[in-house]
Formats: C-alpha cells, structure tokens, sequence
C-alpha cells in the first residue's frame, strides 16, 4: 500500500536463492503484459550484496543475463548495493 500510494509503484518481490539470485525463469514469468487489471511491470531491481544472503555478491553473468531479460522486455534494471 505505502509504495503504490507515496511513489506510484507497486512491488513484485521473488524470492531469493541461497547465492542471492532469483530465477531467471520466475523473473520472466512475472512480467506482466499490459492490462488495465493489473500495473504493468517496467523495471527489475536487483540488489548486491546481499545482506540477508551472507553479503553475497552477484555475478557479473548473472547481471548480463537479468539486463538482456531488461532489454528483450524493454524495461530499466535498477541495481542497488552500497559495496559494488
């Protein structure tokens, strides 16, 4: 509620892997179309390190790999981390 009415966004958390990545495949799945029902998805946002997940750092492949699923969907990749 707090995130769709202060900044007009509406977050789709995944759940994590031990290593800090989320599923390439769940991440697709949940881009949503557009469709007056529901808000469309425009952006991913990862976060590295990790805190939750022992500091763990993401690979760089792994980073190349959500920022092509980005691209294909035309949508932003938001990285945050305060110890890249």
């Amino acid at each position: 509620g707090g995130s769709a009415s202060l900044a007009g966004a509406h977050p789709r958390p995944l759940p994590n892997r031990p290593d800090g990545t989320i599923d390439l495949e769940q991440i697709k799945h949940c881009i949503r179309e557009d469709d007056a029902h529901f808000p469309k998805t425009r952006m991913i946002a990862l976060e590295t390190t990790h805190n939750r997940k022992g500091g763990q750092v993401l690979s760089l492949e792994y980073i190349d790999a959500v920022a092509a699923i980005a691209r294909d969907n035309n949508l932003k990749l938001h990285m945050d981390g305060a110890r890249i």
